[in-house]
């Protein structure tokens, strides 16, 4: 007779008394606990944990797949998850049996097959997220290349190059003491480790065009001569938005505007009007404020806004959260 669970406890019970069976433990959770490690021997809360972490996941610049990965044994191939979830987090496969691939896009690869009929598989080029980063496709073929089913076409940024799910970087750990440093809940890391931990960042500035706010590089030069250098001017257009492919240095213009300065009574003092409207209206204007540079994949200058977006690989920085993957941080 199988072993079942029944009234929280396990017991031995005949098949006909059998309600529902799991053919493996990894039924019980969902995805994201299954790419945890040794899940089994996590207590719960950990393991909760460790789930939530995958979805706050910043993509690497470094990333390696996991040294040590969850199997999933209901896989007849004996993969493991990382390398199933793969295609889940941005890898692109091939799914016909053959073919020959005819153009490489930044937003597709175009792929005959042997009949003559044509697949194109999409894939993504700095495609930004609701916060702080975005997805990116590195196609991994090139034309004239011939293609199997189940090859990787393409990796992600939150993958390896062999399209296994790589959401870290594998470290040394050892369970120390060290100056006092590593007492309660905290760690001590290697410089060489901190400069391994890079992360990829892509950042948003939108500003609205409203009937105050005043757009335009003329504009803005002709009341602020002297705030940016021609150099920084060159990079952006005459609507005064930066152009796609400028790399930006910390204080470098993305966008230029400028809004109605506001006059208080008291600030007014009657007799310091002359010098308040010399200059009425005041500096609205975006700048890169980051330590670190940071390359302009795309901007747009519509009706309503004006949006720009940064791409940046950000080092580690005091207040940044590192995490175990069996949800220890």
């Amino acid at each position: 007779m199988p072993n079942v669970l029944r009234h929280d406890s396990i017991e031995e019970a005949p098949d006909n008394e059998v309600d529902v069976e799991l053919q493996s433990p990894s039924r019980l959770v969902g995805t994201h606990a299954n790419v945890v490690p040794l899940s089994s021997n996590a207590q719960s809360a950990r393991l909760f944990y460790a789930a939530r972490f995958v979805n706050q996941e910043m993509p690497m610049v470094n990333r390696e797949a996991p040294l040590v990965q969850a199997l999933d044994p209901e896989d007849p191939d004996g993969k493991s998850f990382e390398e199933k979830f793969g295609e889940r987090v941005g890898a692109k496969f091939f799914h016909d049996d053959d073919g020959v691939v005819e153009s490489v896009t930044e937003d597709a690869i175009n792929i005959k097959l042997p009949n003559g009929e044509k697949r194109s598989v999409g894939i993504y080029h700095n495609f930004p997220f609701n916060r702080k980063t975005a997805i990116v496709n590195k196609p991994l073929v090139k034309p004239g290349d011939r293609v199997k089913k189940g090859q990787i076409l393409a990796s992600s940024n939150y993958t390896d190059d062999a399209g296994t799910q790589s959401m870290g970087i594998n470290a040394r750990v050892a369970l120390v003491p060290y100056k006092g440093f590593s007492m309660d809940d905290a760690i001590v890391v290697s410089q060489s480790f901190a400069d391994r931990m890079a992360s990829e960042h892509s950042y948003e500035h939108d500003m609205e065009k409203d009937k105050d706010t005043k757009f335009g590089k003329t504009h803005y030069s002709s009341l602020f001569p002297t705030k940016f250098t021609v150099d920084q001017l060159d990079t952006l257009d005459e609507n005064g938005v930066v152009k796609p492919g400028t790399v930006l240095h910390k204080g470098d213009p993305m966008i230029l505007a400028t809004r109605p300065k506001p006059v208080y009574s008291n600030a007014a003092h009657l007799g310091k009007l002359g010098k308040v409207f010399r200059s009425i209206r005041s500096d609205a204007s975006e700048v890169w404020e980051h330590d670190y540079p940071g390359v302009v994949t795309d901007s747009v200058n519509g009706k309503k806004n004006a949006k720009v977006v940064v791409s940046a690989k950000a080092p580690i920085v005091l207040g940044d959260k590192i995490v175990i993957r069996n949800g220890q941080k």
